[in-house]
């Protein structure tokens, strides 16, 4: 199971920087998760929110207005690759528009390093699996019915289909039926201890958290269905 830092390690330092990625590399995790929006010049950057902190859209400055706006400097996505390249980039895209711009961001970096792109809008992660051979999953805070084909949720150009869960809302059970349909699970928004114990126990990919520590020491099951080596793009 592999374990992601939740917008980097972010205890000591603002979320989605590259202090917060740099802190996560030294804790040891196996990937980071962060969020790609565009900037009023069209620029991909790491920012979760989508309006500043004074109100204004993000979308409606630069990444270096942003940067005066909350205080500290936010990465553009070419810039945080930059930087890190051995771990796996779980890169959730917030806007639509962004898909073509991080596409041609990623090109460069395909041969290096390792992407999984993921997203609550659908139709993003289509165009992805259309114009790209790149890892991408769907984002989803909801339990479907039973009687719902998880498989019929992806396109059919995806080669390796992967489903991010709320934790809220899912359980083992959901996680093995996605397993059963050929779907790799990770899951987000586990947050205490006793959380962290039980989704370790969970035929999961990946758990995405705040607190990696609480999985670090712990006896890391490997991964059920795919080996890890296998997620590097071509």
């Amino acid at each position: 199971m592999l374990i992601l830092s939740h917008r980097g390690y972010h205890r000591s330092c603002p979320e989605n920087t590259l202090a917060a990625f740099e802190q996560a590399v030294a804790l040891g995790v196996d990937g980071f998760e962060t969020d790609i929006r565009l900037d009023v010049q069209g620029i991909p950057i790491l920012f979760h929110d989508r309006v500043a902190p004074t109100g204004v859209p993000v979308s409606n400055l630069t990444h270096e207005e942003l940067s005066e706006f909350v205080g500290y400097s936010v990465p553009t996505l070419a810039s945080a690759l930059e930087s890190f390249c051995p771990l796996l980039w779980n890169l959730e895209i917030k806007e639509a528009a962004a898909v073509p711009i991080a596409l041609s961001v990623l090109s460069r970096f395909q041969s290096s390093h390792r992407f999984l792109l993921t997203s609550f809008d659908h139709p993003a992660i289509a165009e992805v699996v259309r114009c790209v051979s790149l890892d991408a999953g769907l984002l989803v805070a909801h339990r479907p019915l039973e009687a719902v084909s998880l498989a019929e949720w992806f396109p059919r150009e995806m080669r390796q289909k992967f489903v991010v869960w709320d934790f809220q809302t899912a359980d083992p059970a959901v996680v093995d039926r996605a397993a059963a349909q050929g779907i790799q699970s990770l899951a987000y928004g586990v947050h205490t201890r006793e959380e962290h114990d039980r989704v370790a126990g969970w035929n999961l990919y990946g758990v995405i958290t705040d607190h990696p520590e609480f999985l670090l020491g712990a006896d890391r099951r490997p991964v059920r269905h795919r080996d890890e080596t296998n997620l590097k793009n071509p």
